[in-house]
């Protein structure tokens, strides 16, 4: 497959955007962080550049993916807790660009 020039400046503008995304979310990861504050952190972190194309998945400990932060979400990080953070969102003509860390 061949990219255009427009067609790559847009992969690396995505790639930044997820870059971008991981390097706050990562600042912000501690013990006492509410997933529900974790959720609006990345929400608004991705709406300020591109759409986002399902809400972030948060998973925590033995939930191994695809959980979300509930409505009235009431969990907080523990110090020992893993996390799974998956965002996908939509970005121009491109479709989605996928990101997923993962802290401990």
């Amino acid at each position: 497959m061949s990219w255009s020039s427009s067609e790559l400046h847009d992969l690396q503008l995505a790639g930044k955007i997820a870059h971008l995304t991981l390097d706050q979310v990562e600042k912000v990861i501690q013990p006492g962080l509410g997933v529900g504050k974790l959720f609006d952190i990345i929400e608004s972190l991705i709406m300020k550049h591109a759409d986002l194309a399902f809400p972030p998945n948060i998973s925590v400990d033995n939930c191994a993916a695809h959980d979300s932060a509930a409505i009235n979400e009431k969990r907080t990080l523990t110090k020992k807790a893993l996390l799974k953070v998956k965002v996908i969102f939509l970005f121009l003509e491109l479709g989605y660009c996928q990101v997923d860390i993962l802290a401990c």
